[in-house]
């Protein structure tokens, strides 16, 4: 994964339908269009922000973005580690 973070806190992690089968897990909307296949261009990388964007606010998650039905989670990494640093220096 590259060190720039979705929206600055968040990597991208895909389940299969399931919801409980971790498909992939991504740093950014740059490397997903890359795993699809598209070139890297403005248009290709705001055309996946947007199919994240609607999965995220869908109550399912639902996204066909790897020619099948998947789910989509933001994750939050930042919070997590600064909550994990606050744990330790609290011991």
């Amino acid at each position: 994964m590259s060190e720039k973070l979705y929206k600055s806190k968040f990597i991208i992690a895909f389940y299969e339908q399931d919801d409980e089968t971790l498909y992939d897990v991504f740093s950014n909307t740059r490397e997903i269009t890359s795993a699809i296949g598209l070139p890297l261009t403005r248009e290709n990388v705001i055309w996946v922000s947007h199919k994240l964007v609607r999965a995220f606010r869908k109550k399912s998650h639902n996204i066909d973005i790897f020619g099948r039905l998947m789910k989509a989670y933001p994750v939050n990494v930042v919070d997590d580690i600064d909550d994990e640093i606050s744990s330790q220096e609290h011991k």
